[in-house]
């Protein structure tokens, strides 16, 4: 979370998320089933079953995969996806 500056003096926990990438740590996050809206329908006229279906896909670890970031190029490859069905 971002904190603004005025909070800043009040919270006692002052790390965000961006110092814990796992890009940072040399790898990139893949999805076995795609996750994406596919909509440019603005996200107040979707229908919250859509959104929460799509909230659980995306954050389902049997739904992830790491690959080093210099290999990451396997994270699209779709033979390489199914072996990790």
């Amino acid at each position: 979370m971002m904190i603004s500056a005025k909070n800043k003096t009040l919270v006692s926990h002052k790390k965000t998320l961006s110092e814990y990438s796992i890009n940072t740590l040399g790898f990139k996050l893949c999805h076995i089933e795609e996750i994406g809206l596919n909509t440019r329908t603005p996200i107040e006229e979707i229908g919250i079953t859509a959104l929460e279906a799509h909230f659980i896909k995306m954050n389902n670890p049997k739904n992830m995969f790491l690959v080093p970031l210099e290999l990451s190029g396997l994270g699209e490859v779709p033979d390489f996806i199914q072996m990790q069905k």
